[in-house]
C-alpha cells in the first residue's frame, strides 16, 4: 500500500512540475558547476608512468569537441606559465581533458616546472571549463630556469656535427647523459631539467631529456614505461626502423666515472624481452606514447652489436670515433648503418695490481675520453693523452696520482667534463665503488662570439664560440628582443554602456596591439563572499568592478553546529561529538579526506571559526588504509574506536600522547605492520599494555613508553 502511494505521489509530481515550467515566469535552475584534482599519475615528471587510458596516441576526432584547439590551449598557457585557461568553448570532456594534459607535458620535457591542476566542469555532460595550473614556482622564479635548461640543451646540441646521420647522434646523446648524469638515489628528480641542468634524476628524466635532445635534432622519439618494472625510457627511430633506447640501464648505479654502456641502445622489442630484465614476473605491459606497440620495434639489426660489451664513450674527432674496446683504442667511422673498425690506435695490456698483495685482477680499467683532439685513457697511478693530430707521436702523462692516494688504491675510471675538469675514481678494488675526486686538466681559452640565428622580437637567437685549444664549442642563446611598443593611441572612446578600444604598434615589426577599453556602466560586477561559521553570520556582496559601488547585499545565517556533522579539515575527517561551540565542544577523527603517510591526530582542530577538542578515534577511522606508515595521537584522545587502525599494514610507529585513554576498541590494532611499535607515555605504559592486550594486533608488535 506504501508503495502505491508512493508511486501515485511521485507521478502528481513531476506532472505538477512539467505543467509549472509551462507558466509565465518559470525558470529552470541554471546549471551547477564542479570542481575536481587532475590526476597526475600518468605524467613522467612527476613520478608517474604512462596509462593506456591516457590515449597518448592522437585522439579520436569527437563531432562535439575541439581537442586540437584545446590542446593548443592548454600548451600556450603553459608556455606563458598563465595560471587559468578557459576550455569551455572547446567542448572536452575531463577524460580527454586528462589525456590532452598527460600527453602535452609527456611530449614536451620543457615544461619541467609544471606541477599539476584542479579544473571546473559541469555535471550534466562532464564537460571541463576553466584549468588552473600550477608550477614550481613563481613565473619570475621559473623563467631563470627555463634559460638555465635552454643553456644546457644548447651546449650539448653545440657539439653535434651537421655530417653526423641520426645512428651517430642517438649514440652520441646515450654517451653525454650516461658520463653527465647520475642516478637520483633519493628517488625525487624526475624531470628533463633534473638530469641536464643539476646532472642526477631516475629513469623518468633520463628518458624526458632523451627525447628533448632527439627532439631538438629532429630524430623521432618516444616515450616506453613499464608498470610492473616502475621503470621508463625511450623508442627512436632510425634509418626508418622503430630502436628501444634505455640510457638510465646504460650509467649503471653507484659505477666508475667515465663509463658509458651500449647495451641497450636500438635494440628490438623481442631483445629487450628476452634478456629478463625489462619484465617482471613474466610481464612485459609495455605502455608507449603517440601509439607505438611492441611490434613497432622489430628491427633486429642492432641486437647483437659490436657494442654490447663496450662500456667507454665514443668520442668524436675530425670525421672518426673512438673509444675502447676490449681493452683496444679503436678508431671507428660511420657506415650507411653503423660503425667500422678503420684502425687500431693501442692495446692496453697493463694490468691492475691487487692493492697491498700479490698479482693483477683479470681486466684493464683504463677507459677512454676524447676531449678535443686528444684521446685520454687510464693507468692504475696516471692519466696519458694521444695526440690524435699525430697518433703515432708518443703518448704524455698529463696526471699522476698524488702519493698519499697511492697509498690507497688505483684509479678505477675517470671522465673529463666541458669545462676542462678531470674526474677520477680511487678504490682499493674493482669490487669496491671508487671514491670520487677532482681537479682541473684544461682552462678553455675561447675565441669571439658568432652569431648562428638573430634574436627578433619573439624568437630567441644563438651564439657560438670554440676554445682555440681543444676546439669545444660553447653555445648560448640569445634572448628576444620582445617587441617595442609606441605609446598607446585610443581608436574609440569607451561609453558607460560600451568598451573602448585601444592600440600600440611594435617600432620593429610593426605588429599591432589592441586592447579593449572597458565601459564605464556597471557592467563588470564583482562577487564576494564572507563564509557564514558555527559563530558568526558570512555576507555576499556584489559590486561594480569599475566603481566598486555596492549593488547587491545578502547576510548568510550563521552554520548550526549539530552532533554527528562530518566536516573536513585539510587532510583529516572529524565527526561533532559535543556540539558546544564556546571552546568547550569535542570531535572525533572518523578518517582521511586523502591518502597520506603520515597521521598527525592533534590536540585540538579549528572548524568554522571554532576550536573542539579531539577526544575520540573513531570506528575503522583509518581501516585499510595501507598508505599511513606513521600516527600519532594528541593528548586529549580518551578512545580508540574498534578496527580503528585494522588494515593499516604499513603502520610502523604510533605515537599516543594521552594519558587519559580509557577504551579500546576490538581489532583496532589488527592487521598492522607485523613489527609495529606503539609508544605511550611512560606513566601509562602498563595501564595501556592492559587496555590494549587482544585488540587485533600480532605478539610481535611492541608497547613501549616514551
Amino acid at each position: 500500500m506504501k508503495c502505491l502511494l508512493l508511486r501515485k505521489w511521485t507521478i502528481c509530481f513531476f506532472f505538477g512540475l512539467l505543467l509549472s515550467s509551462m507558466l509565465p515566469g518559470f525558470q529552470v535552475k541554471a546549471e551547477e558547476t564542479a570542481e575536481a584534482v587532475l590526476d597526475d599519475s600518468g605524467i613522467l615528471q612527476s613520478g608517474g608512468l604512462l596509462q593506456e587510458e591516457e590515449a597518448l596516441s592522437p585522439l579520436r576526432v569527437r563531432s562535439s569537441g575541439n581537442t586540437a584547439g584545446a590542446r593548443k590551449a592548454l600548451t600556450n598557457a603553459i608556455d606563458r606559465i598563465a595560471s587559468t585557461v578557459d576550455l569551455t568553448s572547446y567542448q572536452i570532456t575531463t577524460s580527454e581533458l586528462k589525456s590532452l594534459l598527460s600527453s602535452a607535458v609527456n611530449n614536451n620535457p620543457k615544461y619541467f616546472y609544471y606541477k599539476s591542476c584542479s579544473y571546473t566542469y559541469s555535471p550534466s555532460n562532464n564537460q571541463a571549463k576553466v584549468v588552473t595550473l600550477r608550477y614550481s614556482g613563481s613565473a619570475a622564479a621559473i623563467r631563470p630556469q627555463i634559460a638555465a635548461y635552454e643553456q644546457a640543451v644548447q651546449n650539448i646540441l653545440g657539439n653535434v656535427q651537421s655530417s653526423w646521420s641520426s645512428f651517430e647522434k642517438a649514440m652520441y646523446v646515450n654517451d653525454y647523459l650516461a658520463l653527465n648524469c647520475r642516478y637520483d638515489s633519493t628517488y625525487s628528480k624526475y624531470s628533463a631539467y633534473n638530469a641536464l641542468v643539476e646532472g642526477t634524476a631516475v629513469c623518468q628524466g633520463y628518458g624526458l631529456a632523451y627525447q628533448e635532445l632527439m627532439g631538438r635534432l629532429n630524430i623521432p622519439c618516444q616515450l616506453v614505461s613499464s608498470d610492473p618494472l616502475n621503470h621508463a625510457w625511450n623508442l627512436i627511430q632510425i634509418n626508418g626502423s622503430w630502436y628501444h633506447v634505455d640510457v638510465t640501464w646504460n650509467d649503471p648505479v653507484s659505477d666508475r666515472p667515465g663509463r658509458a654502456r651500449h647495451l641497450y641502445l636500438l635494440k628490438s622489442t623481442g631483445w629487450f624481452q628476452s634478456t629478463g630484465k625489462h619484465i617482471q614476473n613474466g610481464k612485459t605491459d609495455y605502455v608507449y606514447s603517440n601509439g607505438a606497440t611492441d611490434a613497432s620495434a622489430s628491427s633486429q639489426v642492432y641486437d647483437n652489436y659490436f657494442w654490447n660489451d663496450i662500456d667507454s664513450p665514443f668520442g668524436y674527432y675530425n670525421g672518426s670515433w673512438y673509444t675502447n674496446n676490449g681493452n683496444v683504442l679503436y678508431r671507428y667511422q660511420f657506415n650507411s648503418t653503423g660503425m667500422t673498425g678503420s684502425s687500431i690506435l693501442k692495446a692496453l695490456n697493463q694490468r691492475w695490481p691487487v692493492f697491498n698483495g700479490s698479482g693483477t685482477w683479470g681486466g684493464t680499467y683504463g677507459g677512454c675520453i676524447v676531449y678535443g683532439s686528444k684521446l685520454y685513457y687510464a693507468s692504475p697511478t696516471s692519466i696519458q693523452v694521444l695526440d690524435l693530430t699525430n697518433p703515432a707521436a708518443a703518448e704524455k702523462t698529463v696526471f699522476t696520482l698524488p702519493s698519499d692516494q697511492q697509498n690507497r688504491g688505483y684509479i678505477y675510471g675517470f671522465h673529463i667534463d666541458s669545462d676542462g675538469k678531470l674526474f677520477y675514481g680511487l678504490s682499493d678494488s674493482p669490487n669496491t665503488a671508487p671514491v670520487t675526486y677532482s681537479q682541473p686538466l684544461h682552462t678553455h681559452t675561447y675565441g669571439s662570439w658568432t652569431v648562428t640565428k638573430a634574436a627578433t622580437c619573439t624568437e630567441n637567437g644563438q651564439r657560438q664560440q670554440a676554445c682555440t685549444d681543444c676546439g669545444t664549442v660553447k653555445t648560448e642563446s640569445i634572448a628576444a628582443t620582445g617587441h617595442l611598443y609606441g605609446d598607446w593611441k585610443i581608436t574609440k572612446a569607451a561609453t558607460c554602456t560600451e568598451n573602448g578600444q585601444r592600440q600600440q604598434v611594435c617600432s620593429n615589426c610593426k605588429t599591432a596591439k589592441t586592447e579593449s577599453i572597458a565601459a564605464t556602466g556597471h557592467l563588470h560586477q564583482k562577487t564576494t563572499t564572507t563564509a557564514a561559521t558555527f559563530k558568526k553570520t558570512g555576507k555576499t556582496v556584489v559590486t561594480c568592478q569599475d566603481c566598486n559601488t555596492v549593488l547587491k547585499s545578502k547576510t548568510i545565517a550563521k552554520i548550526k553546529c549539530k552532533k554527528g556533522k562530518t566536516y573536513t579539515v585539510g587532510n583529516y575527517k572529524y565527526k561533532i561529538v559535543s556540539a558546544k561551540t564556546n571552546g568547550k565542544g569535542t570531535v572525533s577523527f572518523v578518517g582521511l579526506a586523502k591518502n597520506v603517510k603520515k597521521v598527525t591526530i592533534g590536540d585540538t582542530v579549528k572548524i568554522l571559526g571554532v576550536k573542539f577538542k579531539i577526544v575520540q578515534i573513531g570506528d575503522k577511522a583509518l581501516k585499510n588504509k595501507t598508505s599511513v606508515t606513521s600516527v600519532t595521537i594528541g593528548k586529549n584522545v580518551t578512545s580508540i574506536g574498534k578496527e580503528a587502525f585494522y588494515g593499516t599494514k604499513k603502520l610502523k610507529t604510533i605515537t599516543i600522547k594521552s594519558t587519559r585513554i580509557t577504551k579500546v576498541g576490538s581489532n583496532a590494532f589488527k592487521k598492522v605492520y607485523s613489527k609495529a611499535k606503539i609508544k605511550v607515555p611512560k606513566t601509562k605504559l602498563k595501564k595501556y599494555k592492559t587496555l590494549m592486550k587482544s585488540k587485533g594486533q600480532k605478539s610481535t608488535v611492541k608497547i613501549a613508553g616514551n
